[in-house]
């Protein structure tokens, strides 16, 4: 780990907006350096501006509960990689969320190039053309998105709005399962973004598939989210995790690597199948 990140850690309680997690969130971070690491490293990537954009990034630092023990948020953890970005541009729809981590960043990482916005993605990333570098004769631009969000909120004419700026994507799904957020209530309250989520008629999707459970429900919505991602033209590798300690009805999380680059199969293996915490996802039931 750099000693960057280790300093964050050892800093005493700033007083300043933290989240609560579950204890799996710290294999979640493993995985999203992981696969920072890997598209960092690409062959094609080396003679460009490489700019990385954290959508849902939350305030920085985290707490897991039961311990309390901090837990570095993935801007922060990005930051504190010593495979470093051109630019950070960090996202999220909480005011609160967004100003604490302009604190830490200016305390921890005040040279670094940073931008910070608040408000719903699906407008926000109308304006991000303007903030990405300039074209320098051949230094073209990469950017990696991280999309971390829970249920719907990033919505499908964003994401095909990014896939034509040429953005790698990595999306992590994660839905809340509990007495309120069960699978009936996606179907009652989301109703019309699964229809776009699908691109088509989520009913009919829900009837062939007979969907009765949270299980189901999620394998689906993951299933469905791959194939929808190829038809806009992105080569995906998708892993699926089980929660530790387990969690939910649906006790799995998942991350998908999305990208346009003819070195896919490569990275692939490098980025995903190299992964030993990695689950057959067209396997599980």
């Amino acid at each position: 780990m750099s000693s960057r990140i280790d300093i964050i850690q050892n800093q005493p309680d700033d007083g300043f907006t933290r989240s609560d997690v579950d204890p799996w969130q710290q294999q979640k971070q493993q995985l999203i350096q992981h696969y920072l690491r890997a598209n960092y490293n690409r062959l094609d990537l080396r003679n460009k501006n490489k700019i990385y954009l954290d959508i849902g990034c939350g305030p920085g630092l985290l707490n897991v509960k039961e311990s309390k023990n901090t837990l570095i948020g993935s801007p922060l953890l990005a930051l504190g990689m010593e495979e470093s970005f051109n630019r950070y541009i960090f996202c999220d729809k909480e005011t609160t969320f967004t100003n604490a981590l302009k604190v830490r960043v200016n305390k921890f990482f005040p040279k670094e190039n940073v931008l910070i916005l608040d408000g719903d993605i699906n407008k926000l990333i109308e304006i991000l053309p303007r903030y990405l570098p300039e074209q320098q004769g051949k230094i073209a631009n990469s950017v990696l998105a991280l999309i971390d969000t829970f249920s719907f909120d990033v919505h499908f004419d964003t994401i095909k709005w990014l896939s034509e700026l040429g953005v790698d994507l990595l999306l992590i799904n994660a839905f809340p399962h509990n007495e309120h957020h069960t699978f009936e209530f996606y179907l009652d309250e989301e109703r019309e973004l699964l229809n776009d989520f699908f691109g088509t008629a989520w009913a009919h999707v829900a009837e062939l598939n007979e969907v009765q459970n949270d299980n189901d429900f999620f394998m689906l919505v993951v299933k469905g989210y791959a194939q929808r991602l190829k038809t806009i033209g992105y080569k995906v590798a998708t892993s699926l995790h089980q929660y530790s300690p387990p969690l939910g009805k649906a006790p799995y999380f998942q991350i998908s690597y999305c990208t346009k680059s003819r070195l896919f199969q490569k990275e692939k293996k490098s980025a995903v199948l190299s992964n030993n915490q990695q689950m057959d996802l067209f396997q599980k039931k």
